[in-house]
């Protein structure tokens, strides 16, 4: 399968994560052939990800297997995923933000991937799909709607949305890891693309998208201030209405705010 946007795919703007990222990958990746060629394969055993280095306590496999590559091609994907989904993601939480939820949904693929594969002897976890699925699971998040195009088997050109791409990939990467998914960590896949999705819906939920360069006690800032502003005339009378339809026991934390500040503004007189 592969993917790409309706919108059109480059670097752009200020985008310092995913140009910073793609830079190190790509480093990271003649570094590896390199280096493996020469020693027999000790950058992929360092820093690959495998069960064995866990327990001798190479607890930064978790962070550098996701800069490690089975291939050019496995390294083209990636990098291809991170042009589509990493540009908006940045543009919509920050630079510092961007990277953290890269480099930690990278972290849960991994720990994703042991549980479920890892303990086969002395396999290796390498490349940035958890991280990368993770970001795409951020996007289908945050824009649901998003119209996106799969070409499945690289020929017939599927349309939908984000959402139904996420639900497609999750599903796929589910039953091939309960099944036997070959070469490929599907488990990394799916805990990564969850981690991702669960990050953007919390953002979502709590107001806090186009927050971009701000720290975490700005986007508290902004939204403390949002609250004491006055509430929309639409959405008092929507609260007002669903009051007399229901009663004041029905309404939600959000709809008690909204009745609370548009009595404090004088919006409605009440107790």
């Amino acid at each position: 399968m592969k993917l790409f946007e309706t919108t059109a795919i480059g670097w752009g703007g200020s985008r310092r994560g995913v140009q910073s990222l793609f830079i190190i990958t790509v480093i990271s990746y003649v570094a590896q052939i390199v280096i493996d060629r020469i020693t027999a394969g000790s950058y992929t055993r360092l820093l690959g990800l495998s069960l064995h280095g866990i327990v001798r306590l190479h607890l930064w496999q978790l962070i550098s297997y996701q800069f490690v590559h089975g291939g050019l091609f496995h390294l083209l994907v990636n990098m291809f995923m991170l042009a589509v989904f990493g540009k908006e993601i940045e543009d919509v939480v920050g630079t510092l933000r961007f990277v953290i939820l890269y480099l930690f949904c990278g972290l849960v693929g991994g720990i994703g991937w042991l549980v479920v594969s890892g303990l086969n002897g002395y396999s290796v976890c390498v490349g940035a799909s958890g991280a990368l699925f993770g970001i795409a699971g951020a996007f289908a998040a945050m824009f649901p709607h998003r119209e996106m195009y799969i070409l499945l088997f690289f020929v017939l050109p599927v349309r939908m949305t984000a959402r139904m791409m996420a639900i497609v990939f999750g599903l796929i990467s589910l039953l091939a890891a309960v099944s036997d998914g070959g070469n490929i960590a599907h488990a990394a896949h799916l805990a990564g693309g969850v981690a991702g999705y669960i990050y953007g819906m919390i953002l979502k939920k709590k107001g806090l998208l186009f927050v971009k360069q701000q720290g975490i006690f700005d986007a508290l800032r902004l939204w403390m201030r949002r609250n004491r502003m006055p509430p929309y005339e639409s959405d008092v009378n929507r609260v007002l209405e669903k009051i007399s339809q229901t009663g004041m026991d029905s309404l939600t934390k959000k709809e008690m705010s909204i009745l609370e500040r548009s009595k404090r503004y004088g919006i409605i007189r009440g107790k």
